[in-house]
C-alpha cells in the first residue's frame, strides 16, 4: 500500500511540474520522435540545453491532462502518437532553427505542432519561422532604416556649404 500512495505522489507532482512547465514558456512545439535513437535525443536536447529549453518526451495522457489544467484545451486534440515537446523559456526563433535544422538532418523527427505567439502554428508555419532573421539583425535593419533618412536630410543640407567650398576652391586655383 505505501508503495501504492508513493508511485501516486510521484505521478501527481510530474503532473504539477508538467503543468507549470506549460504555463511557464515563451512557446511549445510538439513533434513525432519514433524512429529517433536514444543518442539522437540526447544531442537534439544537447544543442537545445543553452537556449533554456528543455524537450521532453511525454505520455499523450498525461499530456492532455497538463494542456487542459493549463487552460490549453485546444491543443489536447493534436496529441496522438509518441509525442516529444519542447518547452521554450527563452527567444523562440533560435530554438526553432535550431529545431528545423534537427529535422532536416534526421528524417525521423517529425515536427507535429506548435503553440507560439499565444495561438496553434503548422509545421510549415514554424519552417517559416525559422528562417526569419534573428532580432539582433532586425534591431539592426530597423535602426538602419531610421538613420537613412537623416543622413539624406544631412547630405542636402550639407550640398550648398559643400558647393561653396568648392567654387571657393576652384576660384584659388585660377588666381593663383
Amino acid at each position: 500500500m505505501d508503495s501504492e500512495k508513493k508511485i501516486k505522489l510521484e505521478k501527481q507532482n510530474y503532473l504539477e511540474s508538467l503543468i507549470n512547465k506549460f504555463r511557464d514558456n515563451t512557446g511549445l512545439i510538439f513533434t513525432d520522435y519514433k524512429g529517433l535513437k536514444v543518442n539522437e535525443i540526447t544531442e537534439l536536447r544537447r544543442e537545445l540545453k543553452s537556449y533554456d529549453c528543455k524537450y521532453m518526451v511525454i505520455k499523450n495522457t498525461i499530456a492532455s491532462i497538463a494542456l487542459q489544467k493549463t487552460g490549453l484545451p485546444n491543443l489536447v486534440d493534436y496529441v496522438s502518437g509518441p509525442t516529444a515537446v519542447l518547452i521554450c523559456k527563452c527567444d523562440i526563433l533560435p530554438v526553432t532553427k535550431k529545431l528545423v535544422k534537427f529535422a532536416k538532418e534526421h528524417q525521423n523527427l517529425k515536427i507535429k505542432f506548435g503553440y507560439l505567439f499565444n495561438k496553434i502554428v503548422t509545421p510549415d508555419e514554424i519552417n517559416e519561422i525559422s528562417k526569419l532573421p534573428s532580432k539582433e539583425i532586425l534591431l539592426s535593419q530597423f535602426m538602419t532604416l531610421l538613420q537613412s533618412p537623416l543622413y539624406r536630410l544631412l547630405n542636402v543640407l550639407q550640398g550648398p556649404l559643400r558647393n561653396l567650398v568648392f567654387l571657393m576652391n576652384e576660384i584659388v586655383k585660377k588666381k593663383s
